[in-house]
């Protein structure tokens, strides 16, 4: 999958539930509020990546055992896109 497949696929109205709470994790983020230091944000940016990233595989059907350049490129979006909303937030 190339990168613009990964926004394409994301796009999709089949990716609305992971859209969701990837736009819910971004407005409603405890980074705001609740985390004080940096280790804080990075390990919860992490753990939202990982949830997003699993449940778009699971939703597309992606098979990534046997292909980490392709989870490593799911990763970098999800990360890419929550850390640029956060940029331009805080």
């Amino acid at each position: 999958m190339e990168k613009e497949n990964f926004y394409s696929l994301l796009k999709n109205k089949k990716s609305y539930p992971v859209q969701k709470k990837l736009y819910s994790f971004i407005n409603n983020s405890v980074v705001s509020d609740k985390i004080n230091n940096n280790e804080d944000i990075e390990l919860a940016i992490n753990e939202a990546v990982y949830g997003l990233s699993h449940d778009f595989t699971k939703l597309w059907g992606i098979n990534v055992n046997c292909d980490f350049e392709l989870l490593e490129e799911i990763y970098t979006g999800f990360e890419s896109l929550i850390s640029k909303s956060f940029h331009n937030k805080y």
